[in-house]
């Protein structure tokens, strides 16, 4: 085994280790903040989408604003004391009374000189009979807005809570935008996005407008998830193929095309019992054991420090370049020799000679240069 093998085996060995210091959510519903669907969010003008690969992206994901609840119409003078209690409630059916005694009719309209046991049924007025009806198509379609102000008020607080939760806990859970919703028939445990990337939250106080917007970190493969399927039902080997793939170009999630492409080539590889689907809302029939969904989700997870994506990037230089630094051949026990040896007068002779690589932007002395070319001649590194 080479150099180049024995430090691919060791970048591995840490990448597995550091694996298992972390736990694989292997189901959306087992994050508990937020987490949402792009398909469950209220289409209306208080809520605006974007796409990466929209021709106006400007880097605002979601962007949301809080509205505020409209009064109901009022209603005619003619039927104002005919009306159930609380017909200014969008919640509740509101509904006529079917008759009212004349003692309550005196007060709405003139007197009509009957006797107090009489009473006045709401179909003896055609003109009560039409403003009733009128109010109540001009009533149903405020109730209509205000269920849409209802759930993107809902919304609102949601992801209001979720920005309250990530600047309470400090750096220890962040944001995320995922694609490709993992569906695994064998077990409905696994149900997780495996294109991903870090996104960040604003607020606009004065404006009352909370916000999704990209950040410049890297898209990740949720890979971790991907291996804890039995290997029977699952190709690794497309995998990694898929994690080189991603460090290569890059893809980002919300960049449609691209995304949906990556995704759709994955799925295939992974079995040849899967299939993609790049529409939730396709009908038809599935009997696949592997379902991939595009399906845009946001939720917020523990924050990965980033140590597995470093390790995949070095391991892909490494396997891909052959190229790594001399200071960590001493890791798979190949050691340069001793630097500290060699006699003091290559040092009394270097002493001025410093090597051209070596940048020095103030005066120095002979120490300085001594630990300067260590450094640069042995497979060391200096950490301060």
């Amino acid at each position: 085994m080479d150099n180049t093998q024995k430090l691919i085996a060791l970048f591995k060995y840490i990448k597995e280790l550091n694996s298992m210091k972390n736990k694989i959510f292997l189901n959306l519903d087992e994050y508990d903040s937020l987490n949402l669907k792009f398909s469950d969010i209220p289409k209306n003008n208080n809520i605006k989408i974007s796409y990466y690969s929209d021709e106006t992206y400007n880097e605002e994901i979601l962007v949301v604003k809080k509205p505020e609840f409209l009064l109901c119409p009022t209603p005619p003078d003619t039927i104002i004391s005919w009306l159930s209690p609380e017909w200014d409630n969008y919640k509740i059916e509101c509904e006529h009374k079917a008759y009212l005694p004349k003692t309550t009719l005196i007060d709405v309209e003139e007197s009509f000189n009957v006797s107090e046991t009489e009473v006045v049924y709401f179909e003896e007025s055609e003109e009560r009979i039409t403003d009733f009806n009128n109010w109540m198509s001009t009533r149903s379609d405020w109730v209509k807005e205000q269920l849409i102000i209802e759930n993107t008020i809902n919304l609102f607080s949601d992801l209001y809570k979720a920005y309250l939760d990530i600047n309470r806990e400090n750096g220890l859970i962040e944001l995320v935008v995922g694609v490709g919703l993992f569906n695994y028939s064998s077990s409905k445990n696994y149900k997780h996005p495996l294109l991903l990337k870090k996104v960040k939250f604003e607020f606009d106080a004065n404006e009352n407008i909370i916000k999704i917007i990209d950040t410049d970190s890297d898209p990740e493969l949720y890979s971790q998830f991907l291996k804890s399927i039995p290997s029977s039902d699952l190709n690794y080997i497309a995998v990694k193929s898929s994690e080189d793939d991603l460090l290569e170009n890059a893809w980002h999630p919300l960049d449609v095309p691209n995304a949906t492409t990556f995704l759709r080539k994955l799925t295939n590889n992974l079995s040849s019992n899967s299939r993609f689907i790049d529409d939730y809302n396709n009908n038809s029939i599935l009997n696949e054991k592997i379902i991939v969904e595009y399906s845009p989700v946001i939720f917020v997870r523990k924050r990965q420090d980033g140590s597995i994506r470093t390790i995949e990037k070095i391991l892909h230089e490494i396997e891909t370049n052959n190229n790594y630094p001399n200071h960590l051949l001493p890791f798979i026990g190949q050691y340069s020799p001793n630097y500290n040896s060699l006699n003091s007068e290559y040092f009394n002779n270097t002493l001025y000679n410093v090597d051209t690589d070596i940048l020095l932007a103030k005066e120095y002395n002979q120490e300085q240069i001594e630990i300067a070319n260590k450094i640069n001649h042995s497979n060391t590194v200096l950490v301060q």
